[in-house]
């Protein structure tokens, strides 16, 4: 058979010309059809299911994701159902909600993990069923998921970490609220914050978990008060442990004494730190997290690149840059938008 290419040499100018034109137009035909194939697969009206952990009544930080992934699944022209959990600590609960979602065979699976290890062989069942598996803020202890949202929460408790080591002493005492046991975010937020403190880690003296509930927050800051009389500083991990820290501090009339520093931007969090009795804020930002879960997600479906995993960003806010135009789009997303 005579190769193509060796004809070429063979055809005279004109010959030339008008091949190397058709060549052109067919290969601008295969073009035009691959990406009418893929616009095409993109814009299928799939079925998602997102199971975050709690309502976003509940809580700023979940409204705002939810809101994210809303906006995504409106963009794309998907059908997207939310179905909320009661708490961060309901891993039966949860295990049970992803086990129905499975039976309701959609498109993708979005969820939240209450625990780095007990929703682990339920999420294995999504995988097995065929349908793709996005995690959202917090992750598991295998690697079986299509896609990663979620905050680099290493590398953002760091920074908190070392915004905070100045402020420390070598005798200094300080402990850690964490919000729930066994979830990734607390124990990659407590790693983060020990990686920045460096050699000053050892003036925490404990860890703490609140449940990711106020109420319960503030009654272990007012005993963790009254165990260290001289305690100079609460770190945060969340949006419910950092205003129950806060709230029991200010009652205790102690806030010159105790610095502050947590996680989320609720409106509470943000008056208080307006009144200086939060020192400082590692902003997530959950719009962006819940839309690019929704987006990759469906991505993913329609075969084009994507990442696996994809951090949504943070930045930290103090009383000194909180009121710049940047800032307060953080701050306040819903009113910038």
């Amino acid at each position: 058979m005579i190769s193509i290419i060796n004809l070429i040499p063979k055809m005279g100018i004109d010959m030339k010309k008008r091949f190397i034109k058709n060549t052109f137009i067919v290969i601008g035909i295969i073009f035009l059809i691959s990406t009418v194939i893929i616009l095409s697969n993109t814009s299928k009206n799939y079925k998602l299911i997102f199971i975050p952990k709690i309502s976003c009544n509940k809580n700023d930080f979940w409204l705002n994701i939810a809101t994210g992934a809303n906006m995504g699944a409106d963009e794309y022209g998907s059908d997207l159902q939310i179905v909320y959990g009661n708490n961060e600590t309901d891993i039966k609960g949860q295990n049970e909600k992803i086990l129905w979602a499975i039976k309701q065979n959609p498109d993708i699976i979005l969820v939240s993990p209450c625990s780095y290890s007990e929703n682990t062989e339920t999420l294995r069942k999504v995988k097995k069923a065929g349908i793709k598996l996005v995690l959202v803020d917090s992750v598991i202890d295998e690697e079986i998921a299509d896609i990663i949202i979620t905050t680099n929460n290493i590398e953002a408790a760091k920074m908190l970490g070392e915004y905070a080591k100045p402020m420390l002493k070598k005798d200094s005492i300080a402990v850690i609220m964490g919000h729930v046991e066994n979830s990734s975010t607390s124990i990659e937020r407590e790693e983060g914050i020990r990686k920045g403190l460096e050699e000053k880690e050892n003036c925490i003296k404990e860890v703490f978990f609140c449940d990711s509930n106020n109420e319960k927050a503030y009654k272990i800051a007012i005993d963790i008060i009254k165990k260290y009389p001289e305690l100079d500083m609460i770190f945060g991990l969340n949006e419910e442990s950092t205003e129950g820290i806060t709230k029991a501090v200010a009652d205790s009339c102690l806030s010159d004494q105790i610095s502050i520093l947590g996680f989320d931007n609720s409106k509470d969090e943000i008056q208080m730190m307006e009144q200086g009795l939060i020192d400082a804020l590692i902003i997530q930002k959950p719009y962006n997290m819940g839309y690019l879960a929704v987006k990759e997600g469906i991505t993913a479906i329609s075969g084009k690149r994507f990442s696996d995993e994809l951090y949504s960003g943070f930045k930290l806010i103090n009383r000194d840059n909180m009121y710049t135009q940047q800032n307060q789009k953080l701050l306040f997303p819903f009113v910038n938008k």
